[in-house]
């Protein structure tokens, strides 16, 4: 199996910029593999489709603020960066989104959580930050980083374009932090 079987074309304007205010007015596709059949439904329609001896798997996992936006001490210029895992008190492995590219030793200040400096720059596009803030960056995100979205949800990049998005596209079962 390739990953391009799974490509579709999905024309733009179908992709919804913004969660449903009622989350069970989601839809969702119904894949009868024994009829060969794909059909629309809407989520509440879901215990209908379940029977007895049927494994249902609930992700629990709980979406962390992982994005941040900052700008680059020595020229102002500003950066995106989203954590991707924390390798130890302080350092985190994360993306890297700016006009320049970075480079070990450069400075970093993030809005509500401070400094952070370039400690590494590693392949594709990823940085090792070391924060200031060390054991404590883990709470600052939670009160000031944005939760990250698709690169197909088109919005302006701050986090507070992305205050309501914490509670909206957080699954209603998440118990546990860490997904990105």
């Amino acid at each position: 199996m390739k990953t391009s079987d799974f490509d579709y074309d999905l024309p733009p304007e179908r992709i919804a910029q913004e969660p449903l205010a009622d989350r069970t007015a989601a839809r969702m596709m119904v894949v009868d593999r024994r009829a060969g059949t794909f059909t629309d439904h809407g989520v509440r329609e879901l215990p209908g489709f379940l029977h007895a001896g049927d494994l249902l798997v609930m992700n629990e996992t709980r979406v962390i603020p992982a994005r941040l936006f900052g700008r680059r001490v020595d020229t102002g210029g500003k950066v995106e960066v989203l954590l991707v895992e924390e390798r130890e008190a302080g350092g985190w492995e994360a993306m890297y989104r700016a006009a320049g590219r970075p480079r070990e030793g450069l400075d970093l200040a993030f809005d509500g959580v401070g400094p952070a400096r370039v400690e590494r720059v590693e392949a594709g596009g990823r940085v090792l930050l070391r924060f200031a803030a060390g054991a404590a960056v883990q709470d600052l995100i939670e009160e000031h980083g944005a939760v990250p979205l698709p690169p197909y949800i088109r919005r302006e990049a701050c986090a507070a374009a992305y205050a309501g998005d914490r509670n909206r596209y957080q699954t209603v079962y998440a118990r546990h932090p860490g997904a990105i």
